[in-house]
């Protein structure tokens, strides 16, 4: 249905429409199109390249080295050694400097060879917020410092991820 004034009728109609208007439409079309391709100004309005130019971060060389049969361990206040060493046993010391008490201390380790093995801190009792506690770590016969490929510590049955190397800078 056709309104006669009203614009809500307006529809093209390719039979409707005359050989001469249709310029009339598509001249308007290519100049809103052209005008839109560049944005509405001219290539003279574009911004210039930037010349700043971008350099990595500075970098430095720090001497460092691990320290053998040591690592360390520190998240959410909570800090951890590991010490191993051939001839000697295995000790762990955990000190919470969390807000919230934390499980019994304890690590189990990753083998070279990819076993997994647990230790033993017999006697470790929850730690509460400040207090902190040492433990000698046994492992089960046969296992040596040697064997050692990864540090996992465990707070209760919570584990608290893998303590790294001990490193020092000189």
């Amino acid at each position: 249905m056709r309104s006669r004034g009203g614009v809500e009728g307006l529809a093209y109609h390719a039979a409707s429409m005359r050989a001469r208007s249709l310029p009339a439409l598509l001249i308007p079309l290519a100049l809103v199109t052209a005008v839109a391709c560049t944005n509405g100004g001219s290539s003279a309005d574009t911004p210039a390249t930037s010349t700043v130019s971008v350099s990595a971060p500075p970098t430095g060389t720090i001497d460092v080295s691990l320290v053998p049969g040591e690592w360390t361990y520190e998240y959410l206040g909570v800090k951890a050694t590991f010490d191993w060493k051939e001839g000697s046993p295995a000790t762990l010391h955990v000190k919470n400097g969390s807000d919230n008490p934390v499980g019994a201390p304890d690590v189990y380790i990753v083998t070279k060879d990819q076993r997994h093995v647990d230790g033993n801190a017999g006697g470790a009792k929850a730690l509460d917020p400040g207090q902190s506690g040492d433990y000698t770590i046994t492992f089960p016969d046969g296992l040596t410092v040697n064997d050692l490929g990864l540090v996992v510590l465990t707070l209760g049955d919570v584990n608290w991820g893998a303590l790294g190397p001990k490193v020092i800078q000189h």
